[in-house]
């Protein structure tokens, strides 16, 4: 299935930085004795690949559950691969069991570098950070451009820097900023600078699932920008963008951090609410309907139909959660039909 195959990747990421944190401790003893300055250098490195081992140590049991969804796009492939760089990875251990000279260490902890910027860790870094604030976990992402350069300072602090190295360092940089803006822009729409529809729905359902262990209410509001076309028609399609990108910033003013708010498709958003009392999201709604409405973006005046629900999320997740997604979508359109600027809400139990 392919969650198991997802939990298989996470496991391989936990083992090759398990490798990594082995060879950074294994050079920070190396030079203990003999270079005080740099064998601190390579336990900070240790240090920050342990943060990492606590990262996949959190995921794993998520993933067991199948409260993470399959965001790779070709995972018996991306598996394969990680299965080789662990192993390569094992072979670099072998290479420093006595002190090897400092440039053969950083020529080692290069290798080992380029191994974990496969793109599986970037991609599963910057999922979880909508996770942080459930599931106790905190994600690398935000650090890993200040592990990355801290490295490249020392090789060229320490390390006797070879027209080569020096590029490869180059590239490493490169390679992480690239994999970064890849994992952004798979889930992430440009235009509004929200979430697509695909990493909107990504990143909901592991909350679902949280939602159900500790019993509580979530909501979904479906929002859509009324007359929207005669807006294109009227004034044209860069009008029309900015308008777009105006909506969603009210969109996202008007709600939690903790919520989650992506563009549908079209002039249509959604919203998670990620805890709420039962009926509480109906005022959520409003405040976004009004928040709308005094935009005015270009002096444009712009209203929008809302429909939304919430409940609980029973043993079944997905299909609970599907269910209030639908739920919203009919309560939008009965908004649309019942003459729009306004919003129709409905409480499950």
């Amino acid at each position: 299935m392919p969650e198991d195959v997802l939990y298989d990747i996470i496991d391989l990421c936990h083992a090759i930085d398990v490798r990594a944190e082995k060879i950074y401790r294994q050079l920070h003893r190396s030079y203990s004795d003999k270079n005080k300055e740099l064998s601190l250098f390579w336990e900070q490195m240790a240090d920050e690949e342990k943060e990492h081992i606590s990262f996949w140590k959190g995921l794993l049991p998520l993933a067991k559950k199948k409260m993470i969804p399959q965001i790779f796009d070709y995972p018996s492939q991306v598996r394969d691969e990680l299965v080789n760089i662990k192993d390569s990875a094992k072979q670099l251990e072998e290479q420093i069991l006595n002190t090897p000279p400092v440039n053969k260490g950083f020529l080692v902890a290069l290798r080992l570098e380029f191994y974990v910027l496969h793109p599986a860790f970037e991609i599963l870094f910057h999922f979880a950070k909508d996770l942080e604030g459930f599931a106790g976990i905190k994600t690398p992402e935000d650090d890993y451009e200040e592990h990355i350069d801290r490295f490249i300072d020392a090789l060229n602090q320490y390390g006797k820097v070879t027209p080569e190295m020096e590029l490869l360092g180059e590239t490493l940089t490169r390679l992480w900023k690239e994999n970064k803006q890849l994992a952004i822009q798979g889930n992430t729409d440009y235009l509004t600078n929200m979430m697509n529809r695909r990493g909107f729905l990504q990143a909901i359902r592991p909350l679902a699932y949280f939602a159900h262990r500790n019993k509580y209410h979530v909501g979904i509001l479906m929002i859509d920008i009324d007359y929207f076309k005669l807006i294109n028609d009227t004034f044209g399609h860069q009008t029309g963008d900015r308008v777009l990108s105006e909506v969603a910033s009210g969109i996202k003013s008007s709600v939690r951090k903790s919520d989650i708010c992506g563009r549908y498709g079209g002039e249509e958003f959604i919203v998670f609410l990620s805890s709420v009392e039962p009926g509480a999201g109906s005022s959520v709604a409003e405040k976004i309907r009004q928040t709308l409405e005094d935009l005015k973006p270009d002096g444009i005046p712009i209203t929008a139909s809302i429909g939304g629900c919430d409940g609980p999320i029973g043993t079944e997740v997905e299909k609970d959660l599907n269910r209030l997604i639908k739920t919203s979508d009919i309560c939008l359109y009965e908004a649309k039909d019942s003459g729009r600027n306004r919003v129709v809400y409905q409480q499950q139990t």
